[in-house]
């Protein structure tokens, strides 16, 4: 074990010469003890003192159009079939935010349609997505794993509605991508899935 050689201000001396006599009555000397008994005791108060790990749970709408079926939206095939999707330049800042494992919600044409989680994301600015509208136009790249799809044609039908979205989020449907992270938020999104989604 490293050693390290401290100096403490402030510490109250009766208590620091309780300490040592404690020691001696215990080992009969201080030499070679002192340092692992402050161990003790420094460990002993960040146990006591412990943090709670903060559960970070993130929550990704992502705003997939107008239209909910692949004859209307080029894009959406990609979605359905590979569970990939893209931003504008525009959104990088939000999309950098993106971590694995965050759920993600797809709004389509007036409410979350479906949902999953992110497993991946990548930059590729050179390498187009054939098929969509503008293979170059979205280097911002989000695969995921949608729970709930049961077409290869359309998104599903509407579990939660635009209105509880706007009540609750403020949600703007003319932007691509919209973050819930926190905690009263997070809380408002999952008491809405509780409610509306059915199997």
């Amino acid at each position: 074990m490293p050693t390290i050689t401290i100096s403490v201000r402030d510490v109250d001396l009766d208590v620091w010469k309780e300490f040592q006599k404690r020691i001696i009555d215990l080992y009969g000397s201080l030499y070679g003890q002192l340092g692992t008994e402050v161990t003790k005791a420094l460990e002993l108060w960040l146990e006591k003192n412990k943090v709670p790990e903060r559960v970070n749970k993130r929550y990704i709408i992502l705003n997939v159009g107008k239209n909910h079926t692949v004859r209307g939206n080029s894009n959406l095939k990609t979605l359905i079939e590979k569970g990939l999707w893209g931003l504008k330049e525009r959104y990088r800042k939000q999309w950098e935010r993106i971590t694995k494992g965050d759920l993600v919600l797809i709004y389509s044409g007036g409410g979350i349609r479906a949902k999953g989680k992110i497993v991946n994301k990548e930059y590729k600015p050179n390498e187009p997505i054939y098929g969509w509208d503008d293979p170059y136009g979205y280097p911002y790249l989000i695969e995921m794993e949608l729970e709930n799809l049961t077409s290869k044609n359309k998104l599903p039908e509407i579990k939660i509605p635009l209105s509880e979205l706007k009540r609750n989020f403020s949600f703007i449907p003319r932007l691509s991508i919209k973050i819930l992270e926190e905690p009263e938020k997070v809380n408002a999104i999952e008491k809405l899935l509780d409610h509306y989604w059915k199997n």
